[in-house]
């Protein structure tokens, strides 16, 4: 048994869901923003105009996302049996994390659009290699505790990461006086 596996594994689940998270409840703003709907911080909005359009793309954004995730999970989980498990996460963790960075560089939906396609391959490269890894590492009557763990692990990132995001939104309004959409 790896039992370095059963917490790095996790840890990495955590930290990518967290991620994921932080973003949710900021990237509807950035989409409307992007596509020239919004001049203004949302705390100082009205109405916006077309609000329905915006969420209608955001909501075929996230379910592409997921989309196409699920199905790059049996191509990158085919590829981990040959390439190698770690290799795969490791790479898909570097390309995750400079994606991460490029949202700050986005001038478009476009370009919105693309981050997120090509995050998606990353999240490819680690959700389904991660989970194959922890099977991989542990004796098979340790293997329910193990996904318990690492999925606990996940879903609590998704439950608190939407709240630091917003936090973190809040911290730069209010406390660093950030004025500038």
């Amino acid at each position: 048994m790896e039992k370095k596996n059963v917490i790095v594994l996790p840890i990495i689940g955590f930290v990518i869901s967290l991620g994921f998270g932080a973003i949710s409840p900021i990237l509807p703003y950035y989409v409307v923003y992007l596509e020239g709907g919004i001049s203004e911080l949302p705390e100082e909005l009205g109405v916006i105009k077309q609000a329905s359009q915006y969420a209608l793309e955001y909501g075929l954004m996230m379910s592409a996302f997921m989309l196409t995730r699920a199905m790059l999970a049996r191509y990158f989980g085919s590829l981990s049996d040959r390439l190698g498990r770690k290799k795969l996460i490791i790479l898909g963790l570097v390309i995750y994390s400079v994606l991460a960075h490029a949202y700050l560089l986005s001038s478009s939906a476009y370009h919105l659009y693309l981050i997120r396609g090509l995050q998606v391959v990353a999240s490819a490269m680690i959700w389904p290699v991660a989970e194959a890894l922890l099977m991989d590492s542990v004796p098979s009557k340790m293997r329910g505790q193990s996904m318990a763990i690492y999925m606990t692990s996940s879903n609590l990132a998704m439950i608190g990461g939407p709240a630091i995001g917003v936090a973190l939104y809040k911290f730069g309004i209010y406390t660093l006086g950030i004025k500038d959409l």
